[in-house]
């Protein structure tokens, strides 16, 4: 888990958040700041922006970093990587914190 005194927090008590088990309660949300960002198209039409060190699950539901990513690489629910690009802003990213009992989910239907 991140070193959330470094960080904004914001706590949550009131939602849940989808996971391949169903709706799971999480902690809260972390804002930091990462000016590297890879944007990944996928086949089903979705892209997402997300940190280099991003992890999404593959199809043999192993972890890998968005930045290890490989065009016609399937993901979770056999979704394939269409296009990936890199890109530098200065938005603020969000990481949910600690969602019950697996500690994983989904994100733009990813």
């Amino acid at each position: 888990m991140a070193d959330v005194k470094k960080y904004k927090v914001f706590e949550n008590v009131d939602f849940e958040v989808l996971t391949d088990e169903g709706f799971k309660d999480f902690k809260g949300i972390i804002v930091g700041k990462n000016a590297s960002r890879i944007k990944i198209t996928f086949s089903n039409g979705r892209t997402l922006v997300c940190t280099p060190k991003h992890k999404i699950t593959t199809k043999q539901k192993e972890w890998v970093f968005a930045k290890d990513l490989k065009q016609n690489d399937k993901i979770f629910n056999d979704v394939i990587v269409t296009g990936i690009s890199t890109l530098v802003n200065n938005d603020d990213v969000y990481e949910l914190l600690e969602v019950a009992d697996v500690h994983r989910y989904f994100a733009n239907g990813i």
